[in-house]
């Protein structure tokens, strides 16, 4: 499991997780897993859910730097 950041960030920009959800075109159910049993979700996912909240992937995924895709 990787450690993420999604929670700490979705609640320091004062986001509920529905309006993330609908900002990140992602399921609540989504965000949920990856908060609360941390998935690792698919890069384009990931990508959605940074912009959607303005920050780089890496500040919520921070194994990204060492990632075989580059943070993409």
């Amino acid at each position: 499991m990787r450690q993420n950041y999604l929670r700490k960030w979705r609640l320091k920009l004062k986001f509920s997780m529905q309006e993330l959800a609908v900002k990140a075109h992602v399921s609540p159910a989504t965000l949920n897993t990856i908060e609360h049993y941390g998935h690792y979700p698919r890069a384009d996912t990931r990508s959605r859910i940074a912009i959607a909240l303005g920050v780089s992937k890496s500040t919520i995924w921070p194994s990204l730097e060492n990632d075989d895709d580059n943070g993409k």
